[in-house]
């Protein structure tokens, strides 16, 4: 990937998860800056919740929000597609989806056949638990909210685990999440499907997944998580306090993760020199 003019800056570290890192950049600027620091994905919702919580309500972290790694498709007259891994995550795609948030209007495909295609994954991955699948069909094509009583499968989809989600959800005092969609009436004047990513608000009203912004020139948030920490760049370490509160000592902790076999040789290392 060729260099950027912008640098990603290390905003927060979390013992155990990593280093946060923060690129003020159009979106496809912003992915070179976290490659050059070892980066390869922007963070996920899940991530993000962790790192949030970790971080304290008085973190930039919180006050702030960020574009993710996930996407929404939009066609007219279907539901939309929660996409976990953002097809403008491909360089060519971003860099026209900046093109085109530049010129004030959507990011959209000629046809439907990118919806088609993410579609037949979300089919493929039916069976598949909620946190696990690539894609996920909206229950709505307008605002909704999620929570472990409200839309919950989607709400376990987004959040890759309910435990998660909710930890999230007592931290930021709120009962849901608002989802919030582009217009029906915009869908329905494109001919193709229109691509926008997720965003997961700042804690300054209410904290919300915003699904219709067309502002990936603007220069707005995109954080990472480094790899280069042992646990960093991984899913699995994540570990929510529910886990964590069925230890009752730190050695006992690292005993009941290690049994879970998510952790590198390195701290299997440090497990038995502890004991």
């Amino acid at each position: 990937m060729p260099k950027t003019q912008y640098k990603a800056e290390a905003e927060e570290s979390i013992p155990g998860f990593g280093v946060v890192y923060r690129a003020d950049a159009p979106w496809n600027e912003a992915l070179k800056a976290l490659a050059e620091e070892g980066i390869k994905l922007p963070a996920s919702i899940r991530q993000l919740a962790y790192a949030k919580i970790q971080a304290g309500k008085e973190s930039s972290l919180c006050t702030n929000g960020s574009y993710t790694m996930h996407g929404v498709l939009s066609v007219s007259g279907k539901a939309p597609l929660f996409v976990r891994s953002f097809p403008l995550l491909r360089a060519e795609l971003g860099r026209r989806a900046v093109k085109a948030n530049e010129q004030g209007r959507y990011f959209s495909t000629k046809d439907k056949k990118l919806y088609g295609q993410y579609l037949k994954i979300a089919e493929q991955d039916r069976k598949k638990p909620e946190g696990e699948k690539r894609v996920l069909v909206f229950p709505a094509s307008a605002q909704f909210d999620i929570s472990g009583k409200e839309n919950p499968k989607f709400f376990v989809g987004a959040f890759e685990n309910k435990d998660a989600g909710q930890d999230y959800l007592d931290f930021i005092e709120q009962d849901s999440i608002g989802v919030y969609l582009v217009k029906e009436d915009i869908v329905n004047e494109i001919d193709g499907t229109i691509v926008t990513p997720v965003w997961l608000a700042g804690l300054g009203y209410r904290s919300a997944l915003n699904c219709y912004n067309r502002g990936l020139d603007c220069g707005n948030r995109v954080r990472g998580v480094s790899e280069k920490p042992a646990l960093a760049g991984s899913q699995n370490f994540l570990y929510t306090s529910k886990d964590l509160r069925e230890a009752d000592s730190e050695l006992e902790t690292l005993e009941g993760l290690l049994q879970k076999k998510v952790f590198t040789c390195s701290l299997r290392n440090l497990l038995g020199k502890l004991k």
